[in-house]
């Protein structure tokens, strides 16, 4: 049984097809076929067209659901039918850009490097450590975060541009400084 489309209501169709296939009328002449998951339907050719050229233009793909309506609108008070599409649900995922396989290969590079880093078994207990032991513990640590949050900070707000190399030696840098000053941050 074909499907019928009522006046004013969008059917949700997932076309199998965006290419309707020509074929005889019942009526006379030809009409356009279209195949969807919920089986066929037919139009006249000029609307076939139309639908074509909407599926077109909005880079629809064989397999996406699309909304279609067969609307009632009146121009200049005169009624007629005009015939709508959309896409309903997600557009289709696009290839990522080299810049994106790029930037995921790096990730996963540096996931990889920290993996075997996170499985080693943690150094003695703190409760082990002498007094200079537990301080150099507790500066490496608060680096760390120091790093850590440098390191996010920079990727945020500058992409690629900044270098974990960079933001090493500028912390070394400031590290040294503070420690040179006593402690005291620069005004």
């Amino acid at each position: 049984m074909a499907l019928k489309f009522e006046t004013n209501v969008q059917n949700e169709l997932k076309m199998r097809s965006l290419t309707g296939e020509l074929v005889d009328s019942q009526f006379g002449g030809q009409q356009f076929r279209f195949v969807t998951d919920a089986g066929a339907f037919y139009v006249s050719e000029p609307v076939g067209a139309i639908l074509q050229d909407r599926f077109a233009a909005l880079g629809v793909t064989a397999g996406e659901t699309v909304g279609i309506c067969k609307r009632e609108v009146v121009r200049g008070g005169r009624k007629s039918i005009q015939w709508e599409v959309e896409r309903i649900g997600d557009a289709p995922a696009e290839e990522p850009s080299m810049l994106e396989r790029q930037l995921a290969a790096s990730l996963a590079e540096v996931a990889a490097r920290k993996a075997p880093v996170r499985a080693a078994a943690p150094g003695p207990a703190p409760a082990a450590l002498i007094g200079w032991q537990q301080t150099l513990l507790n500066q490496t640590q608060a680096l760390t975060d120091v790093y850590a949050a440098a390191l996010a900070y920079a990727s945020e707000r500058h992409g690629n541009a900044v270098k974990p190399e960079d933001i090493r030696n500028m912390m070394t840098t400031a590290f040294i400084g503070l420690q040179k000053g006593g402690g005291q941050r620069a005004a």
